[in-house]
């Protein structure tokens, strides 16, 4: 096999070719250009930023083939040169130049950043940089930090809802002011920027327990550092929103970024820099797949695979630079998944293909993303180069983080358990919340969030949604079960004057069993009053049918396989003659009770979209990966509702790696307090009950549990000798 770094050179020269679309060069302007629209938001900043740092890299790679590019070396380096100097000159500490709407840029909680991912580049273009780009390199970041200790307030939070949940932005401006001191030590603020930087990268990971940890780092207690905790303290974030896997990993990159930028100045990083990054990893760790994809049981509003999923690179090199983490096994196997989307654009552009709608409804974002994944992929491109592939010293293998196991968060009301067979979770406050997941830990293109096992129900509003009322979690060793109320609501109608509305209530329990393999889940949802509804899609198990498994899914039921193509121009709805179906030989999911005929829908369209229910672009974007929907039942139609209509009342099951599931209700002396029996994988047979009524219940009739009450979203799980 080849080495990494040289993977990553061969994607960045055909990302290349795809440059004569994307750069821009003002008018009258000899030695600047801009990636993207050169606006002075930092979306536009970040996306320059980027391809310069991948266009330095580039150039300075010894192993480059400039036929693969279409450029030539120096071109790529001239190239390189302009965005740097388009970047800086429209600083407000320098503004020699404007951006292309007018504007300067900077001094902002966020500018730090645009400066902190472009840092690989300036150190591989070192030696091509003129005094006048020193000089203007040496204003901004000295003009950045100022702003630093003059205007940003440290705050931290664990609850989004505050405005104080800050844990990225920490780190990144705390990381921009060790940067400056390490880059200036003649600077006259130097010691301040260490002991502002010292806060903030402190109070970046921050945690509850810190609050009272006296250990010393930088001369003061990390007490006395402390601000406030930005996770729980089982590392949970809740940036956003909803349990964000993807801004853990952006905390990690940057503290990547500055680890490395100290590997080629030769000199020891700060202590506080690596605060709990070993705890956080772990915890990543265990919700990655083996081939590098993030397994974000919390979900995302944004763009599928991008983005934050990219800037896991970086946090592979730093845990293997820094820790020994034998990570290369992940980075390859996401650079497999980055290669494959990248063959299908033959203009050499990394995501022209699937993103084709996006680009069209919004350059700014479609830039962006292209931007941060030629970033990462330089990033990996120089540091493997530079340190881990070369005879410069690192950490040899020595630490190893679990890849199966189970977690458990209790602010968001998160559930998880990871074995050698089965991934499932269950996340209360995800981004289309609530979501769970029940796939073959070993196929992560199967892994889809939005309202996955939970149903979706859409209004005549633009924006549908789920509020999660209440639920209780229990967490046991193999396994967890899980019990809440929902409100499924449609909001910003377009009749004037129309309210908001509360579409159906939901009840949901979900059980997933200690036997690697099963997930059972409850549903049953009634309107509320008078409504008239556009989808109702019961069970709502999402399967992806992309780029990313090759456009093909294979269903079997009754006997009969039936491949299925994605990305079908066609939408329709196939009817499943029975209650079960398999998907690839991997999937199995049953109706127990309430089902009778299985759904698969087909949307004729990439309908997984940016999710927000405040922004009123979304919908406007296209979409970003296309699923199979097997549902029941599946109404696609506009119907009128009367009050306390039964939308679906059932229960079903998943299982990985079993093409049969036994599997039977049972009686109940109350319609609310619902009961199965079934057979795990593990050969034992569970009885699982749940209360959904408002009230204690007696739970008479079920076996191993005769004579004991259940309260309200009590559930039960016995397994019956």
């Amino acid at each position: 096999m080849e080495p990494l770094n040289v993977i990553y050179l061969k994607m960045l020269q055909k990302w290349a070719r795809s440059l004569s679309g994307a750069l821009y060069f003002p008018p009258g302007h000899d030695d600047i250009a801009c990636y993207g629209l050169g606006y002075n938001g930092h979306w536009s900043l970040q996306t320059n930023t980027a391809a310069f740092g991948a266009l330095a890299v580039l150039a300075g790679d010894p192993d480059l083939n400039e036929s693969e590019t279409g450029m030539s070396r120096d071109q790529l380096r001239d190239y390189a040169l302009r965005l740097l100097r388009f970047t800086l000159g429209t600083h407000c500490s320098v503004e020699t130049e404007k951006t292309t709407n007018g504007c300067s840029w900077g001094l902002s909680w966020i500018s730090a950043l645009c400066i902190e991912r472009m840092m690989h580049g300036i150190e591989a273009m070192d030696e091509y940089l003129k005094p006048g780009d020193r000089l203007a390199l040496r204003k901004v970041l000295l003009a950045e930090s100022g702003w630093q200790l003059k205007n940003n307030t440290v705050v931290a939070g664990i609850d989004a809802k505050t405005g104080r949940n800050k844990p990225e932005s920490n780190i990144w401006n705390g990381c921009l002011l060790f940067r400056t001191a390490m880059m200036y030590p003649d600077a006259p603020d130097r010691d301040l920027y260490l002991e502002k930087a010292n806060l903030l990268v402190l109070n970046g990971i921050s945690i509850p327990a810190d609050a009272d940890d006296m250990q010393l780092i930088a001369g003061k207690t990390l007490r006395e550092w402390h601000v406030g905790a930005n996770f729980t303290e089982n590392y949970g974030l809740n940036h956003h929103g909803y349990l964000n896997f993807g801004y853990m990993v952006i905390c990690l990159s940057n503290i990547a970024m500055l680890h490395f930028s100290c590997r080629s100045r030769g000199v020891d990083a700060p202590e506080a820099l690596y605060h709990h990054v070993p705890e956080l990893w772990r915890l990543i760790k265990l919700c990655t797949f083996d081939d590098g994809r993030l397994w974000r049981i919390g979900g995302d509003t944004r763009v599928r695979y991008c983005y934050c999923q990219d800037y896991m690179i970086p946090v592979f090199l730093l845990m293997k630079d820094r820790y020994g983490e034998n990570t290369a096994d992940l980075e390859e196997g996401w650079l497999k998944q980055v290669d494959k989307e990248q063959g299908g654009n033959p203009d050499g552009s990394f995501l022209g293909n699937r993103l084709c709608e996006l680009k069209e409804a919004s350059r700014v974002y479609y830039y962006r993303l292209e931007g941060d994944r030629a970033a990462t992929l330089s990033m990996g491109a120089y540091w493997r180069r530079k340190y881990i592939n070369s005879s410069v010293a690192t950490k040899p293998a020595s630490y190893s983080s679990p890849s199966v196991g189970g977690w458990q968060d209790i602010f968001h009301g998160a559930l998880m358990e990871k074995g050698p067979r089965r991934a499932a979770s269950w996340v209360w406050m995800a981004a289309q919340r609530p979501s769970g997941m029940c796939l073959p830990a070993a196929v992560s293109n199967l892994a889809e969030w939005r309202w996955n096992m939970a149903g979706e129900i859409t209004g005549t509003g633009v924006f549908n949604h789920a509020v999660v009322n209440e639920h209780k979690d229990v967490k046991f060793s193999g396994g967890f079960r899980t019990a809440g109320r929902l409100d499924w609501r449609s909001d910003s109608q377009v009749a004037e004057g129309q309210a908001d509305e509360v579409t159906a209530k939901e009840d949901l329990a979900v059980f997933a069993l200690p036997d690697d393999a099963t997930m059972v889940v409850f549903q049953r949802a009634r309107t509320v009053s008078r409504i008239m509804l556009k989808k109702i899609k019961g069970l709502f198990y999402n399967v992806p049918n992309d780029i990313f498994n090759g456009f093909t899914r294979s269903y079997a039921f009754n006997g009969k396989i039936i491949p299925v193509e994605g990305m079908s121009r066609q939408q329709e709805t196939v009817d499943i003659d029975g209650r079960d179906i398999s998907i690839d030989n991997h999937v199995h999911i049953s109706g127990i009770y309430g089902i009778d005929m299985l759904s698969l829908y087909r949307p004729g369209r990439r309908q997984i979209e940016i999710f927000s229910t405040s922004v009123p672009s979304v919908g406007r974007s296209g979409g970003e990966l296309y699923c199979d929907e097997i549902c029941h039942p599946c109404i696609t139609v506009q119907k009128d509702y009367p009050a306390n209509t039964i939308l679906f009342d059932q229960a079903f099951a998943v299982c990985i790696g079993k093409d049969t599931i036994e599997a039977e209700p049972l009686m109940t002396d109350n319609e609310e307090l619902k009961a199965i029996r079934i057979k795990g994988a593990d050969g034992k047979t569970y009885m699982l009950a749940v209360n959904f009524s408002s009230r204690i219940v007696a739970g008479n009739k079920l076996p191993g549990h005769e004579g004991k009450e259940l309260s309200p979203l009590e559930t039960v799980l016995v397994t019956l000798p």
